[in-house]
């Protein structure tokens, strides 16, 4: 009778069992953090860094990632359907180079006046003083952070001019502020709008008495700025302050407030800026400037500005 086949194998004790299961199941444990590895060398930087914090870490910082994966996602799907990042504002920081010469042709050394970037929805909008300009202004230069006959940041053309109501009508000194829309110059050889590449300083209501302001403008036939840190006082309403230097071509010269970063007023207004080098004054910046700033940003209708009356000195 042939043997039993079954009584034939073998049968495993308990213990080979045992040491069988765990030899099986340390595999499946590598396997498991192999594939975990993998996935986690895919992650982004941030994330990983998310993955490895330690786990007495709040909800509220593990919440705070997941807004961060979600912002990442929706920028990644903005980017697919924007224009050319060359033509997108970004949010660059107004420094020195915000402020610059306006000049009537290439030759920038023969610069008139001078201008700075103003934060705008366009981005492509910058201020000075109106009694600075007549006619539309069209084909005017704005150079930003000029210095030394170099404009580093590339050049603008103005495109147009917008003035208020009180200047068009009457050249109204409590309105000598007009914003210029611009362009840039074929020598940029880039689309860039002035606020990207050198950023734009906030409008903000007019300076009161004891503010500190830095002040900064070209004097013409200057080929370096003259910049001044100075406390505000009012004349007859008008904004003023007193720092020696500030002569013919300072005008438009932005008045920056200390510590908020934020553009105050331009030389201008009263004798269309001072008789004396050594005081200046700017027109109260109101409502009514916000609002032609706005037009401005908007590419309204420009305006055709007046020749303007004598300073009065």
């Amino acid at each position: 009778m042939p043997p039993n086949l079954r009584s034939m194998t073998p049968v495993p004790s308990t213990r080979m069992v045992r040491r069988l299961l765990s030899v099986i199941g340390l595999a499946v444990a590598l396997t498991v953090l192999l594939v975990g590895a993998e996935a986690l060398a895919a992650l982004p930087k941030r994330t990983r860094q998310a993955v490895w914090a330690d786990p007495s870490v709040t909800a509220a910082a593990t919440t705070a990632t997941a807004d961060t994966s979600s912002t990442t996602s929706a920028s990644a799907r903005a980017k697919t359907v924007s224009p050319s990042p060359e033509r997108t504002t970004a949010a660059v920081a107004p420094s020195a180079a915000s402020v610059g010469v306006l000049a009537r042709s290439t030759d920038l050394r023969a610069h008139f006046c001078t201008a700075a970037v103003v934060a705008s929805t366009s981005g492509e909008v910058i201020v000075t003083a109106a009694h600075c300009l007549s006619g539309t202004a069209r084909g005017l230069l704005f150079a930003p952070g000029y210095q030394a006959g170099a404009a580093s940041h590339g050049t603008w053309v103005v495109t147009g001019a917008y003035v208020a109501a009180g200047w068009l009508n009457s050249q109204d000194p409590k309105d000598d502020v007009a914003f210029l829309t611009v362009r840039p110059a074929a020598s940029n050889h880039s689309t860039a709008t002035v606020q990207a590449v050198v950023g734009g300083y906030p409008l903000a209501s007019a300076p009161r008495a004891g503010d500190r302001v830095r002040v900064t403008g070209y004097v013409d036939g200057v080929q370096t700025a003259v910049s001044c840190v100075a406390t505000v006082y009012l004349t007859g309403g008008y904004p003023s302050f007193d720092c020696a230097g500030f002569a013919g071509g300072t005008s438009g010269g932005p008045w920056i407030s200390a510590g908020k970063q934020t553009l105050t007023a331009v030389i201008g207004g009263l004798h269309q800026g001072g008789c004396s080098p050594d005081t200046s004054y700017s027109s109260a910046l109101h409502d009514t400037t916000a609002d032609v700033l706005a037009r401005a940003a908007a590419n309204r209708t420009a305006d055709v500005l007046p020749s303007p009356n004598s300073d009065g000195c």
